[in-house]
């Protein structure tokens, strides 16, 4: 499947590459949604503010732990 928003997304991600293809391949079409929501998994806070605000390594961590 491929990705009609990689630039977006991209973007969304902070230019971090993986981060923007595990959540295109965990969420597909949801992705730049997810990116702009409390996840419980980061207990509460929004994945797009924290890769902004330095903190990507738990959004990866958030990625990573999820079952494929």
């Amino acid at each position: 499947m491929q990705c009609s928003f990689k630039s977006e997304l991209i973007a969304q991600c902070g230019g971090n590459e993986d981060i923007a293809w595990a959540v295109f391949f965990h969420l597909r079409e949801d992705s730049l949604e997810w990116l702009k929501r409390e996840v419980p998994a980061l207990e509460h806070r929004v994945p797009v503010a924290l890769i902004h605000g330095g903190d990507s390594d738990l959004v990866r961590d958030c990625l990573w732990s999820m079952p494929c």
